[in-house]
């Protein structure tokens, strides 16, 4: 896990259930790895659908920042968003991965 949200706002501010997905600001600085696959999977918690995966960037190709927009299709997923608690951030790779990963102005896509 490279970092996990676990602050959401209120659902007087926000009415979870209108979260359609999440976006994020990335980029990559001298990044190492044999895996061409390697990846930043975003997982959703929620008790009714407990790991909720939301998509997977790619760090190769990253080096300049870069918006990316992560939209939940599943219907499952879109039932149980309502009560989301965790937002997780899991560097995903079968071979070691050197460098940075940096992340900015994250947020959830809304309806």
């Amino acid at each position: 896990m490279l970092f996990r949200i676990n602050s959401f706002p209120p659902q007087d501010q926000l009415e979870r259930s209108n979260i359609r997905g999440v976006f994020l600001d990335l980029r990559t600085s001298g990044l190492q790895s044999e895996d061409p696959n390697a990846a930043l999977t975003v997982i959703m918690q929620s008790p009714a659908n407990f790991w909720m995966v939301i998509g997977r960037v790619p760090l190769h190709g990253a080096s300049d920042w870069t918006r990316r927009e992560l939209a939940i299709t599943q219907e499952n997923h879109l039932q149980a968003i309502g009560s989301a608690y965790n937002l997780w951030f899991i560097l995903a790779s079968n071979r070691p991965v050197q460098g940075s990963i940096f992340i900015d102005r994250i947020g959830f896509l809304v309806r």
